[in-house]
């Protein structure tokens, strides 16, 4: 009868411990969850065509690398960046985001995979541009109290998606 109890007591315990795993894999951390909102303000600002909103999802120190080859170091040069962009071909444009991975890479220290839609742009002749998609890659971190991108890049693929090689 005792072997049977502590056999009970044993499985009840590797099911309690694998269901909580499961629960654990399944829930995002908060720590994701802001990592995932830091994109949504990204985009929010970016849909309102606010250069300073997109800005201050950087660090201070940040850095980005738009899929035209500029570069802006800093979060004065990243929010030139993007004054030039929104008042160029993105003055009318609107973004989405798909994010694909949140990888913790330490607990503070997050990379994020993300395809990108961009639509309505607009070329300066009031002419249509296609839209266009690329895939974003950045590392973000906690700073001053809340999680921003330390570094961002956006690439331009050549193929239609990404695809897993297994």
């Amino acid at each position: 009868m005792l072997k049977k109890s502590m056999m009970l007591a044993f499985i009840t315990g590797v099911a309690i411990v694998g269901i909580s795993l499961f629960a654990a894999q399944n829930d995002p951390s908060e720590d994701e969850q802001n990592v995932r909102q830091l994109i949504s303000k990204f985009s929010e600002g970016w849909n309102k065509h606010d250069a300073q909103a997109m800005a201050e999802t950087a660090a201070e120190d940040g850095d980005i690398l738009n899929p035209f080859g500029k570069l802006a170091v800093g979060r004065k040069n990243i929010q030139k960046l993007f004054e030039e962009e929104q008042k160029g071909i993105m003055r009318k444009s609107s973004i989405e985001f798909h994010v694909q991975n949140v990888r913790f890479l330490t607990p503070k220290v997050a990379s994020v995979d993300a395809d990108v839609l961009i639509t309505n742009m607009e070329k300066a002749d009031g002419s249509k541009e296609k839209p266009t998609k690329h895939h974003i890659f950045l590392i973000a971190m906690p700073k001053d109290g809340q999680w921003q991108f330390v570094s961002l890049r956006a690439y331009a693929l050549t193929g239609k998606e990404i695809k897993l090689i297994e």
